[in-house]
């Protein structure tokens, strides 16, 4: 298996750097580029999509690290809006960061804005209508069919789901994964940690995924993405472009549990048992419950709330 909201419905048819100053590594090109192409209003387009790393780090990186001094070079900044103006860029400066280690794929968005007009509520998990997001889609098989979705608003309340083309997002996916997002004088920054154990991949030396980046500011009824996901080509996960490396990673097989939760916490910069995994980071309300396992399977705690707030999220 493989899996945004803006004030209107959104169509989607959408560091081995460990020195006290993180050094990240530049985004590299490792191949040709290939291309999507599709017939629109009498026009063929061709979109064309690279292949890129993500760079090995031994140290994580920190919310910290991107909210003073200099910053890393940006993995990339090159994002293009696919509404309201199709191919424009985004009207907020924004750029992101990854890495990677052999346990998670960390992702940094620094999104510079008007902090007086950034919309972002402390709010139950996936319960951030209204608010401005950021949001990592992953394409773990590359089919071009379903992707993973991972969203948080800028104060880091999360939303998750599997995109499946031709279909509604599937929001009854969750994931063990951390998030936390900071107000800043000049827009906000959000940090994303996803544990290769919550994805369901290729057991393979090395993966080739489809991956895009979101940003969505809600007062300008806009979203914009690397790479460009543009409505002049049908689909939207087979635009993404494509990650190779992640050498030495694992998945986790898991299948979920519909048992009745066994406890309710209210976590407020606190951490959840260490049997979990999960940090929570802001101040909302979180109902762990369990996955089964069967002998070709392993166990995988995951979460959810106690009351289910579904977006307006259309494609």
């Amino acid at each position: 298996m493989s899996p945004s909201q803006v004030p209107r419905e959104i169509s989607r048819s959408p560091w081995r750097a460990a020195t006290p100053s993180l050094i990240f590594a530049e985004l590299l090109l490792t191949g040709a580029p290939a291309c999507v192409s599709a017939q629109s209003a009498g026009e063929r387009v061709k979109v064309p999509r690279a292949e890129f790393t993500i760079p090995r780090v031994d140290r994580p990186p920190e919310l910290e690290d991107f909210l003073q001094g200099p910053l890393p070079e940006a993995w990339t900044t090159d994002f293009r809006q696919r509404d309201p103006g199709d191919g424009n860029p985004v009207s907020q400066r924004t750029a992101a960061y990854l890495a990677h280690d052999d346990r998670s794929l960390y992702v940094v968005f620094v999104c510079h804005d008007d902090p007086a007009k950034v919309r972002a509520r402390i709010a139950r998990r996936e319960d951030t209508d209204g608010d401005d997001a950021v949001v990592v889609y992953l394409d773990t098989f590359r089919d071009r069919e379903r992707a993973y979705m991972f969203m948080t608003n800028p104060l880091g309340v999360q939303l998750d789901g599997i995109l499946t083309e031709g279909q509604d997002e599937d929001l009854s996916f969750d994931a063990v994964w951390q998030s936390e997002g900071r107000l800043t004088a000049d827009g906000y920054v959000v940090r994303i940690v996803i544990p290769f154990r919550s994805l369901r991949f290729p057991r393979a030396p090395t993966q080739t995924w489809g991956i895009a980046l979101g940003r969505i500011i809600r007062r300008n009824s806009e979203e914009a993405y690397w790479p460009h996901l543009t409505k002049r080509v049908k689909g939207f996960v087979p635009q993404f472009n494509v990650v190779q490396g992640l050498p030495n990673i694992s998945p986790a097989a898991t299948c979920s549990s519909t048992h009745t939760p066994c406890s309710r916490v209210r976590a407020s910069s606190t951490k959840m048992p260490p049997t979990s995994g999960l940090r929570v980071i802001s101040g909302w309300e979180w109902t762990p419950s369990w996955w089964c396992a069967t002998p070709s399977l392993s166990m995988q705690p995951s979460t959810r709330t106690s009351a289910r707030s579904r977006p307006m999220i259309r494609r």
